[in-house]
């Protein structure tokens, strides 16, 4: 048994090219069946957090930085924010001065929570907070507002991660909120493009969200979207799938086949050229087993330690979602199983023994 392992173990130093080129191809091939399953995996995820959404955020990125204010783009703007729109912005001043993050909320408030009541003809400014901790009015614009505070269990964390427990939202609706951005817009018109960006809507208003995206790609230049996260299911597809879609399940098909094809043909290669070596070992008493052992220590050391080593490389991927690394090795250990069946049949059907000293058993 020893001399057997021991037989295998030196195979792999004289083939130690063969060896380490093959450990190179079943490395990378099971790197990318996991990264594969992850992506497919969190594409599943994403569309899955997609269909529970109540609302829609936009990807876009600014194409130019010769931004200048239009205030007939404003007024169009405040043609979508009127109603299951909204956008917002972080107030720097206010934060500083309230010692929390402020955010000002420019249309619908309620997106960010139900609990919050849209009230877009009133003038009013509202103020809301999670923290019991907040004082109970702020000062905005020389102004003093009351401060009202709303339970945290109806935020929609989903769409606003970045709004905390201990933030405060400052709601401009209706005339007000044109009046506010319109202040902010002159004197920054960059403001503007951060506004747009920050722009969500209703998921089931697909109305307000074509005619955002009409207005955006029509009449600001200097801005273009990537995609919407959503539009409708339909319509969605998202960089990451068609990434999956197109390059990684058929990167892994091609190399799974290629890998298949490629050990049939070198492992016929490899079998010939160690003829010699197996007849030395069969007229020295060897036995059917000794060879299938001699054999199986060679490729299983190659595969083992390309599953060992593509282990380390997707360790990150591992500790975040385990049963898809388990997965992946649970398939590697049937490929496995498969080639054991592979080279058992392959030598029984060779005639090695033949009109040697030994026997199949």
């Amino acid at each position: 048994m020893l001399d057997n392992i021991r037989y295998g173990l030196r195979d792999v130093y004289k083939n130690k090219i063969f060896f380490i080129i093959t450990v190179f191809f079943l490395v990378t091939l099971n790197v990318v069946a996991v990264i594969t399953a992850y992506s497919i995996r969190y594409d599943y995820y994403e569309r899955e957090q997609i269909e529970t959404q109540e609302a829609v955020r936009f990807k876009a990125v600014p194409v130019g930085y010769d931004f200048k204010y239009d205030k007939k783009n404003l007024d169009k703007y405040m043609e979508i924010l009127n109603q299951n729109a909204m956008t917002y912005r972080i107030s720097y001043t206010l934060s500083e001065e309230n010692d929390a993050l402020v955010f000002l909320v420019f249309g619908d408030p309620s997106l960010i929570n139900d609990e919050i009541e849209s009230s877009l003809n009133t003038d009013e400014v509202k103020v809301y907070t999670y923290d019991e901790a907040v004082d109970k009015e702020i000062k905005v614009l020389d102004e003093t507002y009351p401060v009202h505070l709303i339970n945290y269990d109806n935020h929609n964390l989903s769409i606003f991660n970045d709004i905390g427990r201990d933030s405060i939202l400052v709601v401009y609706q209706g005339h007000n909120a044109y009046e506010v951005i319109n202040l902010l817009l002159q004197s920054d018109s960059g403001t503007f493009y951060e506004l747009l960006s920050q722009t969500i809507v209703r998921q089931d208003d697909r109305q307000r969200i074509d005619a955002f995206m009409d207005f955006v790609n029509t009449n600001i230049k200097e801005f273009k979207f990537i995609s919407p996260y959503i539009i409708a299911m339909d319509d969605y597809v998202s960089s990451n799938h068609v990434f999956i879609r197109h390059y990684l399940i058929p990167l892994y098909i091609i190399m799974f086949f290629m890998g298949v094809f490629s050990f049939q043909v070198i492992f016929k290669g490899l079998l010939n050229k160690m003829q010699r070596e197996f007849t030395i070992h069969v007229l020295h008493g060897a036995k059917f087993r000794d060879i299938l052992i001699r054999q199986l220590v060679f490729y299983l050391s190659m595969m083992i330690t390309a599953v060992v080593l593509a282990g380390i490389f997707v360790f990150p991927i591992g500790r975040q979602e385990p049963l898809i690394v388990l997965s992946v090795l649970i398939t590697s250990g049937l490929i496995l199983l498969m080639s054991i069946i592979y080279i058992y049949i392959a030598l029984k059907r060779t005639n090695l023994f033949e009109n040697l000293r030994g026997d199949h058993v």
